[in-house]
């Protein structure tokens, strides 16, 4: 939960809502759109990270968790999905351990 903590520091500064899915209307929660990097651990577990509202915000997290994510030998296969602010708050609160087949996929596997 700290490292997820951390990520959210800067999102006000990139226009991402600060506060939880929770707090806003239901309706504006699950239609506000969110990028983020999904990552699918071995194990068949999967997490959202770095909520941001464009593409190159998105892109640029991205190449910097692949460049981080290089040297450990155990590390997750990352892409980049789109999906609603109200999806990430619950996988951030409440899915620690996420394995659900309906949670936003891509074709394409940035690294692994």
């Amino acid at each position: 939960m700290r490292h997820f903590l951390g990520l959210l520091a800067g999102l006000r500064d990139r226009g991402v809502p600060t506060a939880p899915a929770a707090r806003l209307a239901p309706a504006a929660a699950s239609m506000v759109a969110v990028w983020a990097v999904r990552w699918d651990w071995p194990d068949g577990v999967h997490e959202f990270i770095g909520p941001a509202v464009d593409l190159p915000a998105a892109a640029g997290l991205l190449s910097r968790q692949v460049k981080k994510w290089r040297r450990f030998p155990y590390r997750p296969d990352q892409s980049m999905v789109q999906l609603s602010l109200s999806d990430f708050w619950l996988h951030a609160r409440h899915r620690p351990d996420c394995k659900a087949p309906d949670c936003p996929v891509v074709d394409v596997v940035v690294s692994a």
